[in-house]
Parts: structure tokens; sequence; C-alpha cells
């Protein structure tokens, strides 16, 4: 997912690595993509690793702050962690891995929101949820 996500904003996803090790990872955008929330601004990617977040320390020591500026994405693994952290504008989104626990099909992906992404993510989840021709 954090791969995808990875190439639409212009970098490369083969440059994206689990941040299981390293906890956090930070991506730069290739030269002359522009954010659409600042135009003119690059947009960085930042993929977290939360579950072996001890507290706030842990936090400021990695930079995370960096990871919440308006004009990056943040991806955050274990999120529920961290919750606290995380600010007033999130999208959440949540995968099932399937009735059994396994990674069979089928799989069911929560998507949820708060903040400023709240009204646009019911407006894209009214649009997914309309029969496609």
């Amino acid at each position: 997912m954090v791969r995808g996500l990875a190439a639409g904003l212009g970098l490369d996803p083969d440059e994206v690595s689990s941040p299981t090790f390293g906890i956090m990872q930070e991506y730069e955008p290739e030269p002359g993509f522009e954010s659409t929330d600042t135009p003119g601004a690059a947009c960085p990617l930042f993929h977290l690793d939360a579950y072996r977040i001890g507290g706030p320390d842990d936090l400021a020591s990695l930079g995370f702050d960096a990871a919440l500026r308006p004009t990056g994405v943040s991806v955050v693994e274990w999120a529920a962690r961290i919750d606290h952290a995380l600010g007033p504008d999130v999208i959440h989104l949540a995968l099932d891995h399937g009735p059994d626990g396994t990674h069979t099909l089928p799989h069911t992906l929560t998507l949820t929101a708060r903040g400023r992404w709240a009204a646009q993510t019911q407006t894209l989840i009214t649009h997914l949820a309309e029969p496609q021709p």
C-alpha cells in the first residue's frame, strides 16, 4: 500500500521499505512534483512503525513533528499507539485480513477520518459505494 502511495506522490516505489527496524523512513519526491496543498512545495512521504514507540520522547527523537507538517504525507503503522500525537487531521485505514485471520480473501478496508479530511473522505466513500458502469 505504501509503495502505491509513494508512486502516486512521484516517488520511486522501489525505494520504499518497511520501517520496522528504522522505525521511521522519509522519502523525498522526484524533481518537479508539487504539493496540492502548497503549490511549489515538495511533498515528502513519512512512513512510521509505531509498534515500538514508548512515548512522546521517542517521537521527538525521531523528528516526528516534521512528519506532521501540512505539506507532507504520513503513513503510520500501529497508529492507535500514538493517536494522541497525530493531530486533528487524520485519515485512518484499517485492513482486516479475512474471516479466518489469514491473508486469504476477502479483505475488508475500513476508512474513517477526522478534522479537515472528514467531509472529503465521506464524499469519497459515497462515490466508491455507487454502482460503477
